[in-house]
């Protein structure tokens, strides 16, 4: 069904701990979606569609959120709803599937999990095709109808208990993912899931003074939201505008940085602290900046304030993020794997590009302009557009001029780029330094 365990244990990651969190799926489709740019390896695409895939059929709640996790057990045993036997593959499949399938999947007599067998990569498909005198189209047909067909069969166990929680973080995580995917895979499927999650969170996670709450459960929201909250779901708006050009997600996504600096920046020293500074303090006040399971508050908040600043060229966002880097220097200089998303963001700000668009939202050019900047090589770049007679609240938007067709300009902080008119002039000029 596509979507990540939450980790293996044992030493040749085969086996894993079954829960799947939300967390770890949205995290991992924008790195297979790099992945495919750096390497142009299709596997890496698919990998990242099919786990997009999973969030909309596994973790989605009706309302449009995306719950929290799911377990690791289902009537009282661990990976029951997972595991396969021999036995049922071929009872299931006629023999050419079944034979394809446990050669590929790797399914023996005796099973490697407790008698049954977990599903793995055990032999590439032009390898098994090869010893079963097939062609690899051949067995990778089979192998679909395998899947579809075991599928269908797994639904009618009983599946494993699902957290209904609904996390705003997370949640961001899940629409920044399912922004980027739907972009970058022409699948718009997936952008108006990130949509519809964002408007939910918006419109039920937030109290009547506009102050964002944490979680969303049996129909109510409480717990006041942390930094992380705030920006992971800013984040997600951010990644909303650019894949649909609708100035309104980055409207919301600049409110939120602007709550979260009033409420969680630490005017004396730096960096954002966990909670707010009305909220329910601590003996000691945490100020998050070491990555977990997830980018610490700290790093995602850095990371917005860079994508704002790429996006506004206002050097309030770029000043925060150098205070942050003398928050953290202690870290930075004697441990800076323990804060990889910040130092990542560090290097996205020195390199990055914005580039603006400004054109009729159905020209054919502009189009490929776009496909150039989301799905083409993964530089580290925010893409802005409006059409030629619209207004825009986006300083870097509204000063570039239009023309009589489809133009981009480069930017990086307040030097941009003379304008281009085709997407292969665009992505030669991306492949250049950032302009100074």
């Amino acid at each position: 069904a596509g979507g990540f365990h939450r980790y293996a244990v044992d030493a040749i990651w085969l086996v894993p701990h079954f829960e799947k969190m939300l967390y770890d799926n949205a995290l991992l489709i924008p790195l297979y979606l790099a992945a495919q740019r750096l390497t142009g390896e299709a596997l890496f695409g698919h990998v990242a569609e099919r786990t997009a895939d999973y969030l909309l059929d596994g973790l989605r709640a009706p309302e449009g959120a995306f719950f929290a996790s799911t377990d690791a057990d289902s009537e009282g045993e661990e990976g029951k709803y997972f595991v396969w036997t021999r036995d049922e593959l071929f009872s299931l499949l006629d023999n050419a599937d079944a034979e394809a399938a446990a050669r590929v999947w790797g399914v023996d007599i005796g099973g490697n999990f407790e008698g049954k067998s977990i599903l793995h990569l055990s032999q590439q498909p032009a390898d098994a095709a090869r010893f079963m005198g097939r062609s690899t189209e051949e067995v990778e047909a089979s192998l679909e109808r395998a899947r579809r067909t075991l599928l269908d069969e797994r639904a009618t166990r009983v599946p494993p208990a699902t957290d209904t929680k609904i996390i705003t973080a997370w949640n961001g995580m899940a629409i920044a993912a399912l922004a980027e995917a739907g972009a970058a895979l022409d699948a718009p499927r997936f952008t108006e899931a990130a949509a519809e999650a964002a408007s939910f969170i918006l419109s039920n996670c937030c109290m009547e003074d506009g102050r964002l709450l944490r979680i969303h459960s049996a129909g109510k929201a409480s717990v006041p939201a942390f930094i992380e909250d705030y920006a992971a779901l800013a984040d997600g708006l951010l990644s909303l505008y650019e894949a649909t050009a609708e100035e309104h997600w980055f409207a919301g996504a600049r409110a939120l940085m602007e709550d979260a600096c009033r409420l969680f920046w630490d005017d004396e020293h730096g960096g954002f602290f966990t909670v707010a500074s009305d909220g329910e303090q601590l003996v000691a006040k945490r100020k998050p900046a070491q990555d977990g399971a997830t980018p610490s508050g700290n790093a995602l908040a850095a990371r917005v304030l860079a994508r704002l600043y790429a996006m506004t060229a206002d050097g309030a966002y770029a000043d925060r993020i150098e205070a942050m880097r003398g928050a953290f220097s202690a870290y930075l200089s004697k441990a800076p794997t323990m804060l990889g998303d910040f130092v990542s963001t560090l290097d996205w700000l020195a390199e990055h590009r914005a580039v603006a668009l400004i054109g009729e939202p159905d020209d054919p050019e502009l189009q490929a302009m776009r496909r150039v900047v989301l799905a083409g090589s993964p530089l580290p770049a925010v893409l802005m557009q409006r059409a030629p007679d619209a207004e825009t609240e986006i300083p870097q938007l509204a000063d570039k001029p239009a023309h009589d067709r489809a133009a981009a300009y480069v930017c990086h902080g307040m030097a941009c780029s003379a304008p281009v008119f085709s997407a292969d002039d665009l992505a030669a000029l991306l492949k250049e330094g950032a302009p100074r």
